[in-house]
């Protein structure tokens, strides 16, 4: 079976039950990839309650190096490299290694739509990651939490639901090797990802099955002439070690392997945050971004660039279906919801009028 490289855009899957050290797994496999192609790492989409996405912090090897994308109406306290969301791109972060964001560096809990602010720089972030042009240095993108990615370009009015914001994650994945990304995504369920993708996954990671069942395509793992009748792999493919793993190729190979503990990696429940007394304090109100401006609402592409699209046919007379089949047409796939949403302002969208545009606004 021929391994992974770490040189060149793959795609890995990483999925088990809780505890069984995925997440470890996957900063190895992102080290791996910046130790042998100097790969730029974003680790963005990650868990809400412990800020497992900025243990890059504590790494000797990346510390200094780490960019934290953080809300603009924030004031980081304790860590310099710092970034506002309204601010980013990939351009702007290209210098770093490692680039982080979590829930935690957008400020505690207040009536400034925190939680809104949060999920749109995601799919600000998703969004960049996903129109990237191939370019010389290898990007890795980390996905702790598949349904991280998938909710935020819902809350981000992106996506009308889970199949079309599962769609925009099929895009990235399929076109990874024009935009020189690799994927490496963590999720416990198997099937929280569309067999379009996991069946194009370059390698399967499988971190314990605990007692879930198994899919059937999965079953020949469990045979006794694979791993011998007395190999005891049925049981490590439902109670697998912690520094230990099976993975599958997408030409049918199959492996077992283990790796190397990251000493630096936090426990479960603990924040390097906490640990190194970084805090995200809210600037006064008075100085805070005005809602005039971007702010952490933040500018999507392709969002807007649809939204005007949307404003324009409709200012020529076509009703919601007929802007859905001509927006369709062009290859924009939409539905008749979708343009009543954006065309009632019930979407985020920042829409600037465009030279020689009357101004008109749209009515449903």
């Amino acid at each position: 079976m021929i391994g992974p490289q770490f040189r060149g855009p793959e795609s890995s899957f990483v999925f088990g039950a809780t505890d069984t050290g995925k997440s470890r797994l996957l900063v190895r496999k992102a080290l791996m990839y910046r130790r042998h192609a100097n790969a730029q790492i974003i680790d963005a989409f990650g868990a809400e309650n412990d800020s497992e996405s900025t243990v890059w912090v504590l790494a000797p090897e990346t510390r200094d190096s780490t960019l934290m994308i953080v809300g603009n109406e924030v004031d980081p306290q304790g860590w310099d490299l710092t970034m506002p969301i309204s601010e980013f791109t990939l351009d702007k972060a290209k210098d770093y290694d490692v680039i982080i964001t979590d829930r935690a560096l957008f400020g505690p809990v207040d009536e400034r739509k925190w939680n809104d602010r949060y999920y749109a720089a995601l799919a600000k972030i998703f969004e960049l990651v996903k129109r990237r042009k191939g370019q010389r240095r290898l990007l890795a993108l980390m996905v702790r939490e598949a349904w991280n990615l998938i909710y935020s370009q819902i809350k981000a009015n992106i996506s009308r639901d889970e199949q079309e914001a599962m769609q925009e994650f099929r895009k990235l994945h399929n076109q990874r090797a024009h935009s020189n990304v690799a994927t490496l995504v963590d999720t416990q369920r198997y099937t929280d990802f569309a067999a379009s993708v996991r069946t194009l996954t370059d390698y399967q990671y499988i971190k314990g099955f605990g007692s879930q069942p198994v899919p059937s395509e999965l079953e020949f793992l469990f045979k006794p002439w694979l791993f011998g009748a007395q190999s005891g792999r049925e049981w490590m493919m439902r109670n697998t070690p912690l520094d230990e793993f099976i993975v599958l190729t997408k030409r049918n190979g199959v492996g077992y392997g283990t790796y190397a503990d990251i000493p630096w990696h936090v426990e479960k429940g603990y924040s390097p945050l906490d640990k190194l007394g970084i805090t995200f304090p809210l600037k006064p109100q008075e100085a805070s971004v005005e809602k005039a401006d971007l702010g952490d609402a933040v500018y999507v592409p392709a969002n807007n660039d649809q939204h005007r699209m949307m404003q324009d046919l409709h200012d020529q007379g076509l009703g919601y279906e007929a802007i859905a089949d001509k927006m369709t047409d062009a290859g924009i796939q939409t539905s008749w919801e979708k343009v009543r949403y954006h065309l009632q302002k019930k979407c985020a969208c920042v829409v600037t009028m465009e030279p020689g545009r009357s101004g008109k606004e749209p009515s449903p």
